[in-house]
């Protein structure tokens, strides 16, 4: 019983292989073992010239035949190792095949046995090749020496049309000026290309700018029509009323929306534009009466001059005067007991025809020093060019002569209502002052500019100190500073009959 358990184990264990071949059945009688005894040998042979011819066929097989007398032990070995053992994975095929008859005698009779001969065939395993993962690396590439970064572009700058600007402005990093700074023109609105001669880590080299001058100023109202009035029947302008004016455009556009119908009275609201060449606007509203006739001029309240003195007289201000042909007869011994400390005389006018001297020039000079006023002239002026400065300073001068002028020569240009038919600038305008300050200096004289508030602010560009203010508000609605305050163009003083311009001079 216990071979038959030991043979059963053994059997099953060699199931257990990777490749079995076929294997004779148990036989169940004695006459089936005799007959399998007949046939054994037979069967063996066949199976071991199979098996042979097989195992030639696989590469590199092995074929171990396990003796009959051995089974014993080797069956019991191989239980063992089939329960202690695991075969892995990557282990190579095992085939079994049958390559030997073995006979076992049984206590009670005899049992012919054809056993499995094991037979152990080793294949080689696969190579498997495997390719590792890639790693790139950035590693940084070492330029040649000759090898240079690239130069900083220049790109086109903007600069406003006649603001000042230097070439040092123009300048990249690392550059410098050879031969020193200097004034770029922006007087011309547009493109341009600049050169310029500089150093740049100790080499001297030609370079080019590009550069944009804009306008982006709006254009102002020096005349805003406020009162504007016309009378039934009459034809409607709206230049007569207005004035405009822009810092580079010399002429502006002009339009408004509404209508003014001068067939009846009435008041008429109009929204007007004013658009210069750059595309700046500005935009303001008036209203048109129409009546039957203009209203009357409803003059100031009258300023008397001992009210200025005792207003505005101390010890950092004077108090005076300034007149033209239209005070007619004055008698200056008045105004000077008056409290009166100095006189401005108007020495020329353009009427529209040219510069002509005020008719009453020399007996005002004359008279005023005598009474011991300090004494300034004044011009109108309409010029137009700075060749017309030069004939208005020419002509100043040579009035003068060898008179004593205490105070500064004024230039009063106020033709703002008809400002278009001028066909200037802002900064022409401008220009003519500077020009007519400059000759004037030039003689040794001093100069100031003559103008309202609104003007001071938007149409002049001055030092406080060359402004004359026209402004006729009680406490002088002015934020700047000025030479001179003209408080009053309705005042009154010992000496003149009628009107006259009152004046505060600080020190």
């Amino acid at each position: 019983m216990k071979k038959k358990i030991l043979l059963t184990a053994s059997f099953l264990l060699l199931c257990s292989c990777s490749k079995i071949e076929e294997i004779p059945p148990y036989y169940e009688s004695s006459t089936d073992i005799i007959d399998g005894i007949d046939n054994g040998e037979s069967e063996t042979e066949q199976v071991t010239e199979e098996s042979t011819e097989e195992t030639q066929s696989e590469t590199e097989t092995t074929v171990t035949t396990v003796p009959t007398e051995k089974i014993t032990e080797i069956s019991s070995e191989m239980t063992t190792a089939a329960v202690e053992t695991t075969v892995p994975e990557t282990t190579s095929r095992t085939t079994v095949t049958t390559s030997e008859t073995t006979v076992f005698t049984l206590p009670s009779f005899t049992t012919v046995q054809t056993a499995p001969a094991v037979t152990v065939v080793t294949t080689p395993a696969p190579v498997v090749t495997t390719t590792a993962p890639q790693t790139i690396v950035n590693v940084p590439i070492e330029l040649p020496s000759e090898v240079t970064t690239t130069e900083p572009i220049w790109e086109e700058k903007s600069f406003e049309v006649y603001k000042p600007l230097m070439a040092s402005a123009l300048l990249m990093d690392g550059e410098k000026l050879s031969g020193g700074d200097r004034e770029i023109d922006t007087d011309k609105v547009g493109s341009d290309t600049i050169t310029l001669t500089v150093t740049q880590d100790g080499e001297e080299k030609t370079v080019k700018r590009s550069i944009r001058i804009v306008d982006t100023v709006k254009p102002i109202i020096v005349e805003k029509g406020s009162n504007a009035e016309v009378t039934v029947g009459s034809r409607f302008d709206i230049n007569n009323i207005v004035g405009y004016a822009d810092n580079y455009d010399k002429a502006p556009k002009l339009t408004y929306t509404g209508t003014v119908d001068t067939s009846k009275p009435g008041s008429y609201p109009l929204e007007l534009t004013v658009t210069d060449a750059s595309g700046n606007s500005c935009v303001w509203d008036i209203n048109v009466k129409v009546s039957e006739k203009k209203s009357a001029y409803s003059d100031e309240k009258p300023f008397y001059f001992s009210d200025l003195v005792s207003g505005y007289k101390n010890d950092n201000t004077m108090v005076g005067i300034d007149v033209s042909k239209w005070q007619g007869d004055i008698d200056f011994s008045a105004v000077k007991n008056a409290g009166c400390e100095f006189v401005y005389i108007r020495i020329a006018v353009d009427s529209g025809s040219g510069l002509t001297i005020d008719e009453r020039f020399e007996e005002y000079y004359k008279n005023a020093t005598k009474a011991g006023l300090k004494v300034g002239v004044y011009v109108y002026s309409r010029a137009k060019s700075t060749d017309d400065i030069s004939r208005t300073v020419k002509t100043v001068t040579s009035t003068i002569g060898t008179r004593k002028i205490d105070l500064p020569i004024a230039f009063d240009w106020e033709d703002f209502t008809d400002f278009r038919k001028y066909r200037m600038s802002l900064y022409d305008l401008n220009k003519l002052y500077s020009e007519f300050d400059s000759q004037c200096s030039s003689y040794g004289y001093k100069t100031i500019l003559y103008s309202t508030k609104d003007r001071l602010n938007g149409v002049w560009d001055i030092q406080s100190s060359s402004a004359w203010l026209s402004d006729y508000s009680a406490n002088k609605n002015y934020s700047g500073s000025c030479k001179m305050w003209q408080c009053s163009q309705n005042g009154r003083i010992d000496g003149i009959m009628g009107a006259v311009d009152l004046n505060v001079m600080y020190k």
